[in-house]
């Protein structure tokens, strides 16, 4: 089966880079036990230093509306919700297969 993956490419908005970077933290291991799992998070060097991008391994397109889902009735995930709300200015979701070039 063909890994396939979702990059979410946050905006964040101005002065809110170190808060969201905690409430990521929190949020990772809830977000990797309803089925995702992080490959790699980067902050951009060059170009918007506000932007955030997170590539995660997903069993399949589904999987995106199913653990959103499921995170929306965790009672551990509700209280940061609104830490995004404030940090998050605009967020971009891409599910995405490897091409038969990539290693």
């Amino acid at each position: 089966m063909t890994p396939v993956y979702l990059q979410a490419r946050l905006k964040l908005k101005y002065g809110q880079v170190p808060a969201f970077m905690d409430t990521m933290t929190k949020a990772r291991p809830l977000v990797e036990q309803h089925g995702w799992k992080l490959i790699g998070a980067w902050g951009t060097v060059i170009g918007n230093f506000h932007e955030v991008t997170h590539l995660w391994q997903i069993a399949d397109a589904d999987a995106v509306p199913t653990v959103l889902g499921k995170l929306a009735v965790d009672p551990t995930f509700g209280p940061l919700v609104g830490g995004f709300a404030e940090q998050v200015e605009e967020e971009v979701l891409t599910v995405l297969t490897k091409t038969p070039y990539s290693p």
